[in-house]
């Protein structure tokens, strides 16, 4: 009999829980995403919210701080104090650089900045700049850089590299340089 009422209550769990499913509705949740701000910068780099989203930047840091995106398209108050928050609701899909205008250029590449994906959109970081995109390396060198046991630090290590001095040769599949060599 305990097994009877035990598989019963777990029939009836799973009916509740199929016609809960089906009330949702199907819409994507429309809930507030946060995107703190600290005293110099955003906690989040890239953050993706879908289009219709509420966006809440609170200032956790000391000093004042916005949130004003490099196209213009939308921006918090020109000042949220600390402790303070600014809301935003983002309709318009797109990729978005955005800054505080207190701590970074108005570029948004130096300083306090970030980038907001809203809707389903294509996104890829490093790219949302109007800067050169990197060239891909057609093969890998192969060599393992070592720090510290090669080099005392990473840079060190880059610059052991030569990044964008290889060339290959397809008839020989064999690296060779293209400048002279760097210094080790």
């Amino acid at each position: 009999m305990p097994g009877t009422r035990c598989r019963r209550l777990l029939v009836a769990l799973a009916l509740a829980g199929a016609v809960l499913a089906g009330c949702s509705g199907g819409e994507e949740p429309r809930g507030t995403v946060n995107v703190p701000m600290h005293d110099n910068f955003f906690a989040r780099e890239v953050t993706r919210v879908p289009a219709g989203a509420t966006v809440r930047f609170p200032n956790e840091g000391r000093t004042p701080h916005n949130a004003v995106a490099v196209d213009g398209t939308w921006r918090t108050p020109e000042r949220v104090g600390a402790d303070e928050a600014a809301t935003l609701v983002l309709d318009q899909p797109g990729v978005y650089r955005f800054y505080c205008t207190f701590h970074a250029t108005e570029d948004g590449r130096q300083g306090m900045a970030a980038t907001m994906v809203v809707g389903d959109v294509t996104f890829y970081p490093g790219q949302e700049g109007d800067g050169p995109a990197q060239e891909p390396v057609e093969r890998a060198s192969g060599v393992t850089r070592r720090v510290p046991e090669d080099h005392d630090t990473i840079q060190a290590a880059v610059d052991a590299a030569a990044p964008a001095t290889w060339s290959w040769s397809a008839r020989a599949s064999t690296a060779r340089r293209s400048r002279s060599p760097c210094p080790r």
